[in-house]
């Protein structure tokens, strides 16, 4: 398995993603900030967008750091870092895996690059939204998936 990497992106959740699991890979760490950069074939069918993170382990090519993510909690941890296919959790779970690149990170950029909320053509709504949304999701917990209430610390 091989991760295309580079420092101070969303591929370190990748990185932290596969040491959770265990499994043995390579990071080949591609320099994105250099216009004149020659990506290998094997990199940009993982990555047609030429970004990082992308995955190659054996035949599957994944890019995205969410998608990686579920990709490697599917296939090497199936059940431990992420719920099962069949289970009830498992709509919650992608709905708060999603949120941070669908949501979150949109809703920051449009709010510290000064450009003014659209919320009926902006999928995240705006950034007031999003931390509402947020604060809500983790109000009564230490983590927004785990099985232990902040409030009491019994299991749900």
């Amino acid at each position: 398995m091989k991760l295309y990497w580079a420092p101070k992106t969303r591929a370190s959740r990748a990185l932290w993603m596969l040491e959770e699991v265990g499994v043995d890979y390579e990071v080949e760490t591609v320099d994105i900030r250099d216009s004149g950069r020659d990506d290998s074939p094997e990199f940009r069918s993982a990555s047609p967008l030429g970004k990082v993170p992308a995955l190659v382990d054996g035949d599957v090519r994944v890019a995205e750091s969410a998608a990686i993510c579920l990709y490697v909690a599917d296939r090497y941890s199936s059940g431990n870092l992420a719920p099962a296919i069949d289970a009830a959790s498992r709509g919650t779970f992608l709905y708060w895996l999603m949120f941070t690149p669908a949501v979150i990170e949109p809703a920051m950029s449009e709010k510290f690059n000064n450009i003014e909320p659209t919320p009926g053509r902006s999928g995240w709504g705006s950034f007031d939204l999003m931390m509402q949304t947020l604060e809500q999701g983790v109000a009564d917990r230490t983590w927004r998936l785990s099985r232990r209430s902040r409030k009491t610390g019994s299991c749900r």
